[in-house]
């Protein structure tokens, strides 16, 4: 499947349980939503997943990948 290099990046770094790789998929200003809880930021995206990976060992893998083309 022919994904986006920081999609294909992001399922790599979670199913190898690279907390630190998985974090620098996003930017310093990225806002994560999950359980409840919002992540501010790498660092905190990073003690989320390294978190989740160690509770859950939830693995990545991408059905279907598709691009919708937006005309203005």
């Amino acid at each position: 499947m022919d994904l986006p290099k920081v999609v294909a990046e992001l399922v790599k770094t979670q199913n190898s349980f690279d907390s630190v790789a998985y974090a620098k998929c996003f930017t310093e200003t990225a806002v994560v939503f999950d359980e409840g809880k919002t992540h501010n930021g790498r660092k905190e995206i990073e003690n989320w997943i390294e978190k989740a990976n160690k509770k859950y060992h939830a693995t990545m893998k991408p059905l279907e990948y598709s691009e919708i083309e937006h005309t203005l």
